[in-house]
């Protein structure tokens, strides 16, 4: 039984388009000045290319940490790593084949809400990445969500949006 205890929402009443993410990758796009989370991003059926606006991200990381102190009874590190030190601490990450982001890059669609969802009996949570199109799902460990907002926090170009790297 899933217990919703964080969201972030825009209500949407189309039907959308549902993916269970296999990868994420993150990475900044200048000419946006957005963070581009590509879901999927080797399979062209089922990726997502979401993109967040600063205000989100500044909204999203507040929320998180939230919900992580809440049911975790812990906090997310706050020092900043190199995305390959992140990769690494991973379990089952790869280095992103930039030929094949390219290659099957989709339309971008902004995020409009995540989702964190406790699943009680095997002490995990269900992210949804949603927009107004598309839903992406994952369930993870305490270890592997906060490693995801890690991941996610080493694409910020913080100096360029003039806020800080403890968020």
């Amino acid at each position: 039984m899933h217990k919703k205890t964080k969201s972030i929402q825009k209500k949407s009443f189309m039907s959308k388009r549902n993916v269970q993410i296999q990868t994420l990758t993150p990475k900044y796009d200048p000419r946006e000045d957005r963070i581009r989370i590509s879901i999927n991003y080797d399979s062209f059926e089922n990726r997502i290319d979401f993109m967040i606006t600063r205000s989100f991200i500044l909204m999203m990381y507040s929320r998180f940490d939230e919900y992580v102190a809440k049911v975790y009874k812990t906090h997310l590190p706050t020092a900043p790593q190199s995305k390959e030190q992140m990769i690494q601490t991973i379990s089952n990450a790869s280095k992103t084949d930039t030929t094949n982001l390219e290659l099957y890059k989709q339309n971008d669609e902004l995020l409009v809400t995540i989702e964190f969802s406790f699943i009680a009996k095997n002490e995990q949570t269900l992210l949804k990445f949603i927009s107004d199109q598309s839903e992406a799902t994952m369930v993870l460990d305490k270890k592997q969500l906060q490693n995801i907002f890690m991941l996610i926090k080493s694409s910020i170009p913080f100096v360029a949006w003039g806020i800080s790297s403890h968020i």
